[in-house]
Order: C-alpha cells, then structure tokens, then sequence
C-alpha cells in the first residue's frame, strides 16, 4: 500500500502556518477535505473546493443532491466521486479553497509518494496554530492570532486516527475518473482551437457576430444585477431578465461611459483587448475576471480558453478610439507607471511629489489634478498604490495609520530618484529589485549551500528582499530562511551556518532599496550619513534603536505583531 506525504500551507500566511501530513491512496477529495479541516481546525462551516491552476480543474464538494456545486464550470468535478490517484504525483501542486467569503487559499504540494500502511491521515509535522472562522481572512487573522489555539500534534493525530477511510469506489473504475473525462474534454478544446485557426486562415479565432445583449442573455439574472452594482449603475430593479440584458448593455455601450471606463484601464488590458477584438485571445478566466474593463466589454469563452469581444462592442470602441483619444490613454498609462514606481520605492509619497518626478523625466508638464482624476477613474487608486490625504500608498501603511509611523521615519531622508528614467518605471512594472551584482551572490549562495534549483532559490531571493524592503531585521529574516528552507526539505543549522546566513542576509539588507530610506539601500544611507566613515573602510553601527511599527513582528520572538504583544501599551491598543 502507498501514502501521499503532502505539505499544506495557508497562503498569506506570516510566520508560515503549514501542516506536513501523510495520506493514504484510494481516498476521495471528499475524504482529503476532512483531513485538511481536522488539522487546521476548520469546522465544515462553509464550501470548499481543490483547483488545479495549471489545467483549469476545479473539483468541488457535493451539494445536497450529491453532485459537485461547480458542475456550472466545464471542468468542474465532485470531491466525492473523485479518488485522489488519479490526479496527484508527486511535485504536483495544486490548491484547496475553503470560505469563498473569508477565501482561505491553502497551497497543497504533494512532496512525496510514500510506502503507508494505515487507512487513516497522519500529521508529521507543523508549524502554526489552529485557524479561527469567520475572522475576515488571512488579513482578519493575522489581528486575532493570539486568540488562536496551539496546534497539538498528538491531538490532532488522535482525532485522524479515528477517521479511517474505506477504499473509494471510483477508484475501482479508472476509466470513468474526472482525469480521463477532462483529458478528453482537453483534447476537443485543442481540436476546436486548431480548426478555428485554419478557418481564419492561421491567423486568429473568428470575430464574436453577437451583440453584448445577446451575451447577456445567457447570464442568469443576478449576475447581470451584480454588473450593475459594480458598475454603480441604479434603477436595474424594474426589469425582467430580458429587459435587464438590453438596458444593462445600452448603458455600458454610452460613449461617454465606455470612454471613462477606458481611461481607468491598464495598458495590459487594453493589449488583451485588443488581440481580443481581431477574433480571440488566449488568455486565462482569472486574468479575465481580476478586470472589471475585460469581464465586462468581454465574452470569456470556455470551449476555446479565450476571450472574445462582442460585434458592437468592437464597433464602439473603434469609433471612440481615435488617435487623439488613443494619446490620451497611452498618457494615462505613463503617468500610471510613474505612480506604481514611486509607491513601490517609497512606499508613501505625496501626489506634488510624483508630479514633479514625471516632469524631471519627461520634460512635459503634469498636473496633480491629473493624479486625482485617474485614481478617481481607477476605482480609488493608481496602480499598486492608494490614494489617502494627498499621498499614494500602499494599502498596508492605511492599517492603523501606519503611514504616519514611516512618514516620521523617512522625515529626513530624500527621494532616491535614479539618473535613468528606465530604471525607474523598471521598479514598478516589475514590482521588485532585480538581483545584481551585489545581491546575486544570495541567490548562488542558496543554490551552492543547500541544494536549491535556481526557481527556488530566485523565489527565496524576492520573498526576502520584499520583507527587507519592509523594515524587517535580521532576526525575522532568519526566522523566514529557515521556514522557506525546510519548505524545501533543507535544514539550517543555527550553530554551524548561522554566521554565514546571518552575513548573507546583511548583504542583502545593504543592497535592498527600502521603504524606510525612501528608495535608497541602507549603505546609500550610511554613505549619505557618515561619507568619511565610509571612504575609510570604517565599520559603523546602526545609528540609535530600530524603530518597531505597530505590524512588526514582536522582537520578544512571540510570532505575534508587536502591537498585540510588547507594543500594546506604546500603540494605544
């Protein structure tokens, strides 16, 4: 008999929250469910469902008339009709959702296939304690984790051992398994693609002939209620579905709607669009939905994995699109790279501020005002940033008025503003510092010492350089390299390597641009601050004690935030 040793980890979550746990073969998805929510301490409170991202699957718990509550999804399938054999191996990774209100995304990677006995789970080991329901989400939690209870292995094993699994049925009919269905189901999607694109002569999908009412149509009603709500829209209620259809699409088609809708977009979903609008893009249905502009102008069409845009659609976008108007959305786009880049530098930054760098750059004069208008059309905020008492931020620092701890921080510190503007925007568009010479010895480092491939060890890499990035110190930064290493099966030892990990983690703090010097890297600082110091090779210590913000891991080793623990008193809470 064999097992699967499977490594569990809540995503989002900071110290990581992970259970490893050995399964046996020829249980259903229904049956890994129960193991996921005893270890975890979930309580069967709300739906769930496993999502294979690599290939579309969704596989969803049963309703109560036994079938899977996505069977609405071409490739959905019922947790308890499908027997795990038949979709994992080992390396594959995939994920479970539980709570689509709360939405706990939980990363599954299937580590190894081992020799196992038993008919009943097994935790090997864990980090983290149990979850609390209905507490708002991995944000929600990380505010209340000290309400939590400690995860009790011996406990918890107790309880698997007295949930033993009886071989599933499904695993007796290999051939009618939900693998072999959507393999099936694959194979005709790739048939419809290729003979689409001969129709087009090798060029493209066929254009979409269908008005967007006629798209509509085929929408239940309280999803066209739902796009009126997002939209803002009022006075949706009189109409019967039908009658829904054709207002809701007369009202988005307005020329002067479609153009703000447009000047609120990103230049990625314009690019979608258009390929869209010559017949189909490729293009995945999470993409899709994450876009207000894409899901609603748009028609995701599943048996092809593509989108495609509806005929008057088109019709109205190619007379609102004339090149003037086409210059001001390419403007947009600019100025929307500008402010991504600045908040992702500086973390906060006020609007004068930005305007004053797009004209350093450009040469052309900008308004804040112009700020304003495109936060005010996309939604609220600019990119990755939000818009709060005339600065641009990330969302983070708006948590308990953060912002106003960094700002007395970086008070005295100037702006890091490159001599190259593609250096610049290059920060934003990436969302990240991309190793260099200073700091790609980190990435070798991982790779000589532990074995790591180079994916993983550029992974380790950005998830360290971004908590650097956010004022963390040494201590939590070992912290999260011993839990990402032992993600990965490799052990730091702390007395024999910790010097060396310890030096590594320096360097990279040296060399990371951090919100806390408003863009510049901590030896920019030191050489800013102490230049003789510096010019003379003098080791220098950090000037006064390291501020703690009110989110920082407490520096007791607690794993709580510091304003739940030593804090409590100095934060007011």
């Amino acid at each position: 008999m064999k097992g699967y040793q499977i490594k569990i980890t809540i995503k989002g979550s900071k110290p990581p929250i992970w259970r490893k746990v050995i399964v046996p073969d020829k249980i259903s998805f229904a049956d890994l469910d129960d193991v996921i929510e005893c270890i975890f301490g979930w309580e069967h409170a709300h739906l769930y469902e496993f999502y294979f991202p690599k290939d579309g699957v969704r596989i969803s718990m049963p309703n109560e008339f036994g079938d899977g509550f996505a069977d609405d999804f071409a490739d959905g399938f019922s947790a308890k009709e499908e027997c795990i054999d038949n979709w994992l191996d080992a390396g594959e990774k995939f994920e479970y959702i539980y709570d689509f209100g709360d939405d706990w995304i939980h990363t599954v990677l299937v580590e190894e296939l081992v020799s196992y006995e038993n008919r009943y789970a097994q935790v090997v080991k864990s980090k983290g304690p149990y979850m609390i329901e209905d507490c708002g989400g991995i944000w929600g939690f990380s505010a209340c984790m000290d309400q939590a209870d400690d995860f009790d292995i011996n406990e918890a094993n107790e309880r698997l051992k007295n949930m033993e699994f009886e071989e599933c049925e499904e695993c007796k009919k290999p051939n009618q398994s939900g693998w072999n269905r959507w393999k099936e189901l694959n194979g005709q999607k790739d048939f419809i693609k290729e003979l689409l694109y001969e129709m087009a002569g090798g060029k493209n999908i066929p254009p979409l002939e269908l008005p967007m009412k006629s798209i509509f149509a085929d929408y239940k009603k309280d999803d066209l209620v739902m796009i009126a709500k997002l939209h803002g829209f009022t006075g949706y209620s009189k109409f019967n579905k039908k009658g829904l259809a054709e207002w809701l699409s007369a009202r988005l088609l307005e020329p002067g709607y479609m153009k703000q809708m447009l000047e609120g977009t990103v230049k990625e979903e314009i690019q979608h669009f258009e390929a869209a609008t010559e017949g189909g893009d490729f293009i995945s249905e999470e993409l899709v939905s994450e876009s207000l502009f894409l899901s609603t102008y748009g028609a995701y069409n599943e048996s092809i994995s593509g989108l495609q845009i509806p005929k008057d659609v088109r019709e109205s976008y190619q007379e609102l699109c004339t090149p003037e108007f086409r210059k001001r959305l390419e403007k947009n786009w600019k100025l929307t790279d500008y402010c991504n880049s600045a908040v992702y530098l500086y973390g906060i930054v006020p609007v004068s501020k930005v305007a004053e760098i797009y004209r350093q750059y450009t040469k052309e004069d900008i308004t804040e005002d112009a700020i304003y208008d495109l936060a005010q059309k996309q939604g609220g905020g600019v990119g990755i940033g939000l818009l709060h008492e005339g600065l641009l931020m990330e969302d983070q620092f708006l948590e308990d008025n953060l912002y106003q701890w960094v700002l007395e921080d970086q008070e005295k510190m100037p702006f890091y503003i490159p001599e190259d503007e593609e250096e610049y925007l290059m920060y934003g568009e990436k969302d990240c510092q991309e190793p260099d010479g200073h700091t790609e010895g980190f990435i070798v480092y991982l790779q000589n010492k532990y074995g790591l491939e180079y994916v993983e060890a550029i992974m380790a890499f950005y998830e360290l350089q971004s908590a650097v990035r956010a004022n963390y110190q040494i201590p939590q930064l070992m912290d999260m390299l011993e839990d990402i290493l032992d993600g990965w099966d490799k052990k730091l030892n702390r007395k024999k390597d910790i010097k060396e990990a310890e030096d590594q983690l320096k360097n990279l703090q040296n060399y990371t641009r951090a919100v806390r010097y408003r863009g510049h890297t901590r030896k920019e600082y030191l050489n800013m601050q102490y230049p003789e110091q510096m010019r003379k090779g003098k080791v220098i210590a950090f000037p006064g004690s390291k501020k703690i913000y009110p989110n920082d891991p407490c520096p007791c080793g607690s794993g709580k935030k510091y304003k739940k623990c030593c804090g409590k008193n100095k934060t007011g809470n």
